[in-house]
């Protein structure tokens, strides 16, 4: 079993003491929040000048870039419910949505209030 942290850095260990730094794909931009389904890792994070950064890995070591789609706005957190993954963060609670998290996210707009979300959870 494989343990993932997140702290502006990405690590990983195969027991919860020991830890290893791994390169990430997002440069000095943040990591919020991490996922996992479908074999798939999902990690999301801070806006450079466009769109969030989100990126996937099938193993937590290798990690390719995700578009983002439309989505504007920092990413705290991702889940996945069997079929679709969602994202959410700053920007008022923004909620984002695909069926392929390697593929373009769809930007849903806000979710119930203004506050912005920090957890998602299926």
């Amino acid at each position: 079993m494989n343990f993932y942290g997140l702290a502006r850095k990405r690590v990983v260990s195969t027991e919860p003491v020991t830890w290893t730094a791994r390169t990430r794909s997002f440069g000095s931009q943040g990591i919020y929040g991490i996922g996992y389904g479908n074999s798939t890792f999902v990690i999301v994070g801070d806006k450079d000048t466009g769109n969030c950064k989100i990126a996937t890995s099938s193993n937590g070591t290798t990690w390719a870039q995700s578009t983002g789609g439309a989505i504007s706005d920092r990413l705290l957190c991702v889940a996945y419910d069997g079929t679709t993954w969602v994202t959410s963060g700053l920007g008022g609670g923004k909620i984002g949505t695909t069926t392929s998290p390697a593929g373009a996210w769809t930007d849903r707009g806000q979710i119930a209030g203004t506050a912005d979300k920090y957890g998602l959870i299926y």
